[in-house]
């Protein structure tokens, strides 16, 4: 289990609140039940702290809730691991009542318990059974119960690193090595109408489709008489990836293999569980 908490987190917690107040809450439904006094929130002071504090991880989902006296919600001894991998909550009422804050259990076993303080932000493992401290929500207006929470998945090359025991930095200290470069090859540019290079959402730079693709179409060269390619070199890694590299019998030599449909203009991925230890072949 990890959960840890930070207290003084938004540097103007009355500025940041008032503007949030600002705002509009509605209601959510999800499934049989309604979350009421929602407000949506993205790129704010708290998501940059999150990001962080957490690099490995990304926000699937930032908002406020808002909860006056005597407002039902569901409120009850749950997880969030269907949100995310982790759960951030950040307290945001000046005045509440006393043993307000969050409780986590081990089965129906309290194991540890967070007290709310104003701009406090607390964090842990959204597998980790939780509740609210108490059970009624209370204020009225603007001194409603107020709460900011932030899910966060977990990066795929950060779990993938993490299998291997390895750190980003450490990669990027091999990646950059005389010997890996020597072993891997120099990188040039292949002649290709296929793919270009551009800026990623996922990690730096990425090779993204000029054309359209069926599965089983090749895309291009990533290993090259002794060089890579741009596609071998800058091809990013994706858990549900569209293509995969296949070594040719005859030599060497590695080609780019689209496994799913892809539209021009889609970024072009591989899995590299795929290629860490075995070497699949045309």
């Amino acid at each position: 289990m990890i959960s840890i908490s930070f207290d003084g987190v938004i540097n103007d917690p009355d500025r940041y609140v008032s503007e949030i107040l600002k705002g509009e809450f509605t209601d959510v439904p999800d499934g049989d039940n309604v979350f009421k006094g929602i407000q949506l929130r993205r790129n704010d002071e708290l998501q940059a702290f999150a990001e962080q504090v957490f690099p490995g991880y990304k926000v699937a989902y930032n908002f406020v809730r808002q909860s006056p006296l005597n407002q039902t919600e569901p409120n009850f001894i749950h997880t969030d691991e269907m949100m995310g991998d982790k759960t951030i909550l950040l307290y945001l009422n000046k005045t509440f009542p006393k043993g307000d804050g969050t409780t986590l259990y081990k089965g129906e076993n309290p194991m540890c318990v967070f007290h709310a303080e104003y701009n406090r932000m607390i964090s842990f493992d959204s597998e980790i059974p939780h509740s609210r401290n108490i059970y009624e929500n209370y204020g009225e207006g603007e001194s409603s119960r107020l709460v900011q929470v932030i899910f966060m998945k977990q990066d795929d090359f950060s779990l993938l690193l993490d299998e291997f025991g390895l750190t980003d930095k450490e990669v990027r200290k091999i990646i950059e090595s005389d010997d890996f470069i020597k072993k891997a090859g120099v990188v040039k540019p292949e002649v290709t109408t296929n793919y270009k290079v551009d800026k990623s959402s996922i990690q730096g730079v990425g090779v993204f489709a000029t054309k359209n693709f069926m599965p089983g179409d090749e895309i291009g060269y990533g290993t090259l008489d002794g060089t890579r390619t741009y596609a071998g070199r800058y091809t990013n890694h994706a858990k549900d990836n569209n293509a995969k590299f296949y070594f040719l019998k005859e030599s060497e030599n590695s080609k780019l293999i689209a496994e799913k449909e892809i539209k021009e203009g889609d970024e072009i991925v591989v899995n590299y569980r795929h290629h860490a230890f075995t070497k699949s072949y045309l």
